[in-house]
């Protein structure tokens, strides 16, 4: 038997969605189609006057996981369960609260669900991290600029015989390197923008 993970319907005459969370959480619209959810996670029941006007929308654990991911709730009354029960999504939920389910403990679905999402997050930032990595090396103009530093390193160590993590200057010198070298940029400004200045445009 496959397990629900969400369990709602919606009157279409209120437009209303009531979604039951547990399996006594039995909810109604209110309006005279009078519809109703029950059965929480433990299966879907449902109702209405006139049963042409409601939808019923259910969700299992071995759906697609993105729609999963949006739809199967954690139950929660904030850090120091005093506030009111609200029921979270557990694609929204922080990591640290991921691992504290993990900690407290439940049923097996539920848990096995809270991993997944871990390990899908996970998933998801190496193929961010990967994508980036990739990016930055296909991308022409950083691929130069990259090489241009790595010469200029070179340059260095073999004029130095040292990398610019020696530790034999103060802050003080090394703000003094810093200096002489926005000065010389400075001049090569200046006399480029005079060597522009003779220039006659036609």
């Amino acid at each position: 038997m496959k397990q629900l993970v969400y369990n709602s319907v919606k009157c279409l005459e209120c437009n209303e969605v009531l979604v039951s969370r547990t399996v006594h959480d039995y909810v109604t619209c209110g309006c005279p189609n009078d519809a109703m959810a029950d059965g929480g996670n433990d299966y879907g029941r449902y109702g209405a006057m006139d049963m042409d006007k409601i939808e019923t929308h259910y969700v299992y654990a071995d759906d697609d996981f993105e729609i999963v991911r949006k739809h199967a709730a954690r139950g929660s009354r904030g850090i120091d369960g005093k506030d009111p029960l609200t029921w979270i999504p557990i694609a929204y939920l922080d990591d640290d609260h991921l691992q504290a389910v993990l900690d407290y403990g439940g049923v097996d679905w539920h848990l096995d669900l809270i991993r997944k999402e871990i390990e899908y997050r996970s998933s998801f930032l190496h193929q961010k991290l990967d994508k980036m990595e990739n990016q930055l090396v296909e991308d022409p103009i950083v691929r130069t600029v990259i090489d241009k530093f790595q010469q200029r390193s070179q340059v260095g160590i073999n004029k130095y015989g040292t990398m610019l993590d020696r530790k034999d200057l103060t802050t003080l010198e090394w703000l003094n390197h810093l200096q002489e070298e926005l000065m010389d940029a400075t001049l090569y400004i200046e006399r480029l923008k005079q060597e522009l200045s003779n220039i006659t445009f036609k």
